[in-house]
Parts: structure tokens; sequence; C-alpha cells
């Protein structure tokens, strides 16, 4: 927060391209959209931190995260500040409540009504509206041009897709995949043999073009299971399962137009939550022992 402020009145170097008019903030990183992923797991970790102590110091932390995540101006950014606040706000208001009136002798299983996330979506769609339209339905987007041909591709070679390292990935990337021709990919800026910047800017239409109909059931199926497993577990403790909560939805989120279970901020969620699932089943195994 303080080198934020002091980049607002200082050249600290800290700053890139402006949005809204404003200076976005990217710290020590090349772009604040990388700076912007690791409150994927930073916020989380936070929240879950209120299991040791729940006192204002930290609610005031988190406060300053997300005045500091917003900083970075990307829409995903202020968006997901947005999600944050209203679910935080409608969960522990809802079982604080409970709380108070709960019979002493039962234990409350802490869970998100997926109710609460129908204004939340569209909360997030209000707020991304600008750029769903730029990345979705313009006819020169990367992202636009590789989900619309993500579905030619499955359709082309149903039910399978047209296999490893041919669409939406690295590989694809690297040896600069002939379906990228065929579909005239190369004429695009950004998307051109020598200039692959947003070749694989995506998730969900590498699976579908790889993998086909079958791998993006897989795929969808595999961390349903996973994710719903993690859910489970913390669910006796409305910290790290709200926390948990937050970090899958930021991913799962993020998904839509990016790469993000392809990259670093994945791979730091997830051992948080491999953190928050032992810490629970280690609570839950000394309650029995005792």
């Amino acid at each position: 927060l303080t080198c934020l402020l002091l980049s607002y009145v200082t050249k600290t170097g800290m700053t890139a391209y402006p949005r809204f008019g404003i200076p976005s903030f990217k710290f020590i990183f090349n772009v604040p959209g990388n700076f912007s992923k690791y409150f994927y797991f930073l916020i989380p970790l936070l929240v879950a931190d209120l299991y040791y102590e729940d006192n204002k110091y930290k609610k005031i932390t988190i406060i300053i995260a997300l005045i500091v995540w917003i900083s970075t101006l990307r829409s995903r950014a202020i968006s997901f500040v947005a999600v944050f606040l209203v679910l935080s706000f409608i969960f522990f208001r809802y079982y604080k409540k409970m709380e108070l009136n709960k019979n002493s002798n039962k234990k409350i299983e802490y869970k998100i009504n997926f109710l609460y996330l129908i204004p939340v979506v569209i909360i997030g769609i209000i707020l991304s509206w600008n750029q769903i339209v730029f990345y979705f339905t313009n006819s020169t987007q990367a992202r636009s041009l590789l989900l619309r041909y993500s579905v030619v591709t499955a359709n082309e070679y149903f039910p399978v897709g047209s296999g490893f390292g041919t669409y939406g990935s690295d590989v694809a990337v690297v040896k600069y995949s002939p379906l990228y021709l065929n579909y005239g990919f190369d004429k695009n800026y950004g998307m051109k043999e020598d200039e692959t910047y947003f070749l694989n800017d995506n998730y969900w239409p590498m699976i579908l073009g790889q993998f086909g109909y079958a791998g993006l059931l897989i795929i969808g199926t595999i961390l349903y299971l996973f994710n719903r497993r993690i859910l489970a577990i913390t669910s006796k403790n409305k910290y790290l399962y709200f926390a948990s909560f937050m970090a899958i939805l930021f991913l799962l989120l993020s998904s839509v137009a990016s790469k993000s279970y392809c990259e670093f901020s994945s791979i730091c969620v997830y051992l948080l939550l491999g953190l928050f699932v032992a810490r629970e089943q280690s609570s839950n195994y000394n309650k029995t022992n005792k």
C-alpha cells in the first residue's frame, strides 16, 4: 500500500499503462496482470488466518489487500473484489446469526448457498461487460478466435479433439500448429508464427480443441469432484471453507478468459488448498483421538 501511494506522487517505476485515466499498479512485476494473479491465493490466505484469531487488525489487512488488488485496474480484479465483498458479507452475516441461535450440541456445516451466486454473477457481468464484449465478440481478438475455432476443431475431430500440442497450448505455439495456418491465425496480430503473444492465453478452448467434447467432460468432472472434496473437508470451519471456496472460484472464473489452470497462480492456489485440507484433517484427527 505504501508503494502504491508513493507511485501516485513520485516515479517509482511501479506503474504501467493507465486505465480509466489512472496509472495501473504493477508493484515489482512486469505487468499488472501478473501481479493481480497473486491475489488469487493471497486473499484466501488472509481470510484463512482469521481462523486463528478474528480481530480488526486482520480485517483491515484484508481491506488493504483488496485496495491494492483493485489498483491493478484489471477488469477481473475489480470484479473479483466485488464478488468477494458481496459473498463474504452474505456468508459471514448468515452464519453469525446461526451461531448465535444454534443448538450447542449441533455442529454447523458451512456451505455457500448457490442462490448467493446469482447477484454475484450479475455484478461480475456488469463490471466486466465491456471486456466480455471486446474479447468474445471481436472477430480479430485472439480469445474470441481461439474460442470459436475450438468448437470448429472439436466438431471436425469429434469426439476426442485434434490431439496433444495441436491447439491452444504452449507446444502448439512452439511448433506453430498447422491448424493455425488453416484457420488463418497467421494473419492476426499476436497470433502470427513470429508473433505468438496471445496464442495460448486460454484454457477451455485448449481443452475443447485438443481433447474434444470427451476431454472437456473428463476435465470438467475431475475439477468438480476434486474441488467438491476440498470443500467437503473444510466445511466444518467457516474461515477455511470460505477461503477455499473463494480460491476455487477465483481460478474458475479466471479460466473463462485466461489459461489460469496452466499458470503459476494455480500452483500457489492448490498448494494453499492442500494446507487448508491438511490443517482441517489434522484438527479432526486430534479431536477424534481425544
